[in-house]
């Protein structure tokens, strides 16, 4: 894969994950900002991780936007779908 595609790849990651990590209701200030350090540091897949684990911690609630995005957004950082499997229904 070229440079520019890992740019272009960033800039969409950078900006789905800190789009879906703001919409999530009850992530604590601290989550967020670990994750937003994550993710200002090019670090996806572990900002991806720390999101499902903190969601599945808290035992939040994902409506199905947010469920199709975190699938897609796994798809997009190479990880397995059974990722999401701490997820609650």
């Amino acid at each position: 894969m070229a440079t520019t595609d890992f740019l272009a790849l960033w800039g969409i990651l950078e900006e789905r994950l800190g789009s879906l990590m703001m919409s999530i209701a009850g992530l604590p200030d601290i989550r967020r900002e670990s994750i937003r350090d994550y993710i200002d540091h090019n670090e996806f897949g572990i900002a991806f991780e720390e999101l499902i684990d903190t969601i599945s911690d808290m035992e939040l609630l994902l409506n199905q936007e947010q469920r199709q995005e975190m699938a897609h957004l796994a798809s997009l950082v190479a990880l397995p779908p059974s990722v999401l499997a701490p997820l609650k229904q």
